[in-house]
C-alpha cells in the first residue's frame, strides 16, 4: 500500500499582533502552532500539491511560515501526528493587491484553501485567539471545544458563500444542507479546527445536469456530473404519465410551484437551471417507479 498524500501541515502569514503572546519561547513573534484567521498549523490533508490557500497579509512582506509536513494524514490527526517526514516544498507566493482582489478573498478573515474541485473555509475554536485570550499561550487549554470551532465555520461558510456568488442567506443555507460537508480538521493544537468542504460544481455555469442519486460513498459524491435523461427519454415518461406538456413547460411549472413564495426567485439568474434539476429529479423518479412495476409484472 503506498500513501502519498503530501500534506502541509502548518502554513501561514505572520499576524499584527504577536505581541499579544507573552510566552518567551515566542519573543518577536506568534506561536504558528495553534491554527487561527493567520493560518498556523491548520493540519488539513488536502493542503497539498495543486491547493491554493488564501491568507491576508497582515505584516510587512508577509513572513510567510512553512512546516510540519506528513506523507499521510486523516481529518483530526487524532493521536497528535500523523505520517510525519521531511520534505522539500516548492511554493508559488502570489501577492493579490487590494485593488483588484479576487471577489472570493475580498472580506477573507480566514485561511481558505481552493482545490480542482473544492473550496475549504477553515474556522476554529478561536478565530482570533490572540486578541480574544487574556494569555494567549493558554491556548491549548482554553481552546479544546468543537462547538465553537463549528459555529465559527458555519458563520465562515454562510458569510463567505453570501460574498462570493451572491446568494440570500436562505439560499445559503439550503445549499449547506444539501451540498456541503462539515468535518473535524484537527484536535491536536489545542484551537481544534472545523472545515467545510464546498463543491464546485454547485455554482457551475454550464448547461450540464447533474445526477443527484443518493450514496455513502465520498467518491460517488464527487462524481455527480453523470448522464441525465435526454430530451426524448423526458418524453416518453411525460407521456407514459399522461403529460401533454413539453419537458421544458413542466420544468417551469415545477419551479413556478416549488418557489412560488420567493420574491426573487422568478428573476434568479439561475432560473433554467434550477427548473430543470427538479424536473429530471422527479422523471428519475418516474422511472424507477415504472422498472418497479415492470418488474412486479415480470
Amino acid at each position: 500500500m503506498a500513501l502519498f498524500a503530501c500534506v502541509q501541515g502548518t502554513l501561514a502569514v505572520m499576524p499584527n499582533n504577536t505581541a499579544n503572546y507573552i510566552d518567551d519561547e515566542a519573543a518577536g513573534g506568534a506561536n504558528t502552532i495553534p491554527p487561527s484567521r493567520f493560518g498556523g498549523n491548520v493540519d488539513d490533508w488536502r493542503i497539498g500539491k495543486g491547493g491554493t490557500m488564501f491568507y491576508t497579509v497582515e505584516v510587512p512582506g508577509g513572513m510567510v511560515v512553512v512546516g510540519d509536513t506528513h506523507a499521510a494524514q486523516g481529518d483530526a490527526e487524532l493521536a497528535g501526528t500523523a505520517m510525519e517526514t521531511s520534505m522539500t516544498t516548492k511554493l508559488r507566493i502570489t501577492l493579490h493587491k487590494q485593488s483588484e482582489l479576487p471577489v472570493k478573498v475580498q472580506n477573507l478573515n480566514f485561511p481558505l484553501l481552493e482545490t480542482s474541485d473544492q473550496y475549504v473555509v477553515h474556522g476554529f475554536a478561536y478565530n482570533n485567539y490572540l486578541d480574544q485570550l487574556e494569555d494567549p499561550s493558554d491556548i491549548f487549554a482554553e481552546g479544546a471545544t468543537l462547538d465553537k470551532a463549528m459555529e465559527d465555520c458555519f458563520i465562515k461558510a454562510r458569510n463567505w458563500m453570501m460574498d462570493t456568488f451572491a446568494l440570500t442567506e436562505e439560499e445559503t443555507i439550503a445549499i449547506m444542507t444539501t451540498a456541503v460537508d462539515f468535518g473535524i480538521t484537527q484536535v491536536v493544537d489545542g484551537n481544534w479546527g472545523v472545515h467545510a468542504d464546498i463543491d464546485k460544481f454547485v455554482f457551475s455555469d454550464d448547461d450540464t445536469d447533474y445526477d443527484y442519486s443518493c450514496t455513502t460513498s465520498k467518491s460517488g459524491r464527487r462524481n455527480r456530473k453523470l448522464s441525465v435523461h435526454t430530451e426524448e427519454s423526458r418524453r416518453l415518461i411525460m407521456q407514459k404519465h399522461g403529460l401533454a406538456s413539453t419537458p421544458q413547460e413542466y420544468a417551469e411549472e415545477l419551479y413556478a410551484r416549488v418557489t412560488k413564495n420567493c420574491a426573487s426567485c422568478a428573476t434568479h439568474v439561475a432560473r433554467q437551471r434550477v427548473a430543470d434539476q427538479l424536473l429530471d429529479a422527479k422523471l428519475r423518479f418516474a422511472k424507477k417507479m415504472m422498472d418497479f412495476h415492470e418488474n412486479l409484472r415480470i
